[in-house]
């Protein structure tokens, strides 16, 4: 049994080795240290002068430790991965979740032209450890949903998520939006750290038991890029006299009054008692798409945010963003810029009206670790303004506001990865309890209803939803 232990672990590691070599090459070009430091110094100064978060969840002198610690690492030539991760680790100690740095588009390119062999599971994470979602291949009876993964080729599951923690951009100090990235693309971020291999050792326990087996890699699946998606509402049998409407995001922009107005006639005319939100996976979009849609359903008139902060002219330094892609914004353009603190208040005056008509009853909205940005911001206005029952998880976006606004690009001059970066702040309506954390639900997904539903390939929240509106139903008299 010894002999055949050391075998399948001597195969997991020439497995590993060559999945090396394929990470390499998409990754064979190398930077001098005055290139890197070039190019640090040009990402240091746009954070510094542009960024409306930057100090908001830590203290300057702590912010400036860590870009210092950073710019130590940069004492040898480096690719463009190994730059990423000390780039990308730095913007996390952020805590913005719109803040992130990502390769350059010809490395992109290359990298979604590269056949990839991924884990054979979908993952969900929980009180930060890995559980298995789905499996690939109905014969892999091992991976059951509900199993804790504890080791992939000898490295701790614990340890996998805490290296993705450090990776992954998030609002604040929760991990919601990071474990709903991570959850999302596991595969590739495990695939892109460790590069293709044909075959895991997976240890996880299930119930108790542990076991330990050898996986074959499960082909990748092309990602596709999704159509403009928009809301649409249906009358579940299961849920009596109830609309569910899914908003999968507040992108949609087009005739989006005229939208939400026939949908809302058409619940009207279906007599719900019960309104469903399912705002999961929603990132956000335009808040005046989302402020409209709360016009429908509010109960009196309400406002969506509170006030808006920036710190540059955001038209002015948009134009010098785009500009680093053609070459054309040197470090000196953004040196010059006065970081100025301006801020616009939201009084009275911009109070958003209830429709006439507006849905009266029951509201449940449907949160998680997606809820982000604008959906965060709408999920907080109508908890702090509306009686409802929210049902989920954290939401990603943070509960007291978030950054976003005007969205700009930034491209270095040397390695030509390119900084995301917000230039507004936004304030919800319940500013005044930040805790630095997204919207807490009032009915949370627990463990055993994870995986009781995973397992039965069912989805946790829907199935809690039914469980609330059904008694709800037998105690009306």
């Amino acid at each position: 049994m010894k002999c055949l232990y050391l075998s399948i672990l001597a195969l997991s590691l020439c497995v590993f080795c060559r999945g090396q070599d394929t990470v390499k090459s998409n990754f064979g070009k190398y930077y001098s240290v005055n290139q890197l430091k070039t190019d640090f110094v040009f990402f240091r100064t746009t954070l510094e002068k542009a960024h409306p978060s930057l100090y908001r969840y830590e203290f300057k002198d702590t912010i400036d430790y860590y870009f210092n610690q950073a710019q130590v690492k940069l004492d040898h030539p480096m690719n463009e991965l190994d730059f990423w991760k000390v780039l990308q680790t730095m913007v996390v100690k952020i805590e913005s979740g719109h803040t992130h740095v990502s390769f350059a588009d010809e490395t992109i390119r290359q990298l979604n032209l590269t056949p990839a062999l991924l884990l054979p599971f979908t993952i969900y994470t929980e009180d930060n450890r890995l559980f298995i979602k789905r499996r690939a291949r109905a014969d892999d009876s091992l991976l059951k949903a509900g199993s804790e993964i504890l080791v992939i080729n000898n490295e701790r599951g614990t340890s996998i998520l805490q290296q993705m923690h450090s990776l992954e951009s998030g609002d604040g100090y929760s991990n919601s939006f990071k474990d709903f990235r991570i959850e999302k693309e596991f595969n590739w971020l495990y695939n892109l750290l460790h590069g293709n291999q044909g075959q895991f050792l997976i240890t996880v326990k299930y119930k108790g038991v542990i076991k330990t087996r050898l996986f074959k890699a499960a082909k990748v699946m092309p990602r596709t890029i999704n159509p403009e998606r928009l809301p649409s509402v249906s009358y579940p049998a299961d849920m009596p006299n109830t609309a569910f409407l899914r908003v999968p995001d507040f992108v949609y922009k087009k005739e989006y009054e005229s939208l939400h107005r026939q949908l809302f006639k058409d619940i009207k005319q279906h007599k719900a008692e019960n309104l469903v939100i399912d705002l999961r996976d929603n990132p956000g979009g335009k808040t005046s798409v989302a402020a409209d849609l709360m016009g429908y359903f509010m109960t009196n008139d309400f406002k969506f945010t509170l006030a808006d902060e920036m710190y540059v002219n955001p038209t002015f330094f948009k134009h010098l963003a785009d500009n680093t892609a053609k070459d054309m914004t040197i470090l000196h353009d953004i040196e010059n810029i006065n970081r100025q603190l301006y801020r616009e208040v939201y009084n009275d005056d911009v109070i958003q009206q209830t429709r006439m008509g507006s849905f009266k009853g029951n509201v449940y909205l449907l949160i998680n670790g997606g809820t982000f940005s604008a959906a965060a911001l709408f999920a907080a206005a109508v908890k702090q303004q509306r009686n409802c029952t929210i049902i989920g998880e954290e939401t990603g976006g943070g509960a007291a506001g978030c950054d976003g606004g005007i969205l700009v690009d930034v491209t270095l001059p040397n390695t030509r990865l390119k900084l995301h970066l917000p230039l507004f702040w936004t304030y919800a309506v319940n500013a005044k309890n930040d805790r630095g954390r997204g919207l807490l639900p009032d009915i949370r997904m627990t463990p055993e209803k994870n995986e009781k539903y995973f397992g039965a390939g069912l989805d946790p929240v829907i199935e809690t939803l039914k469980e609330v509106i059904n008694t709800a139903a037998n105690k009306t008299p």
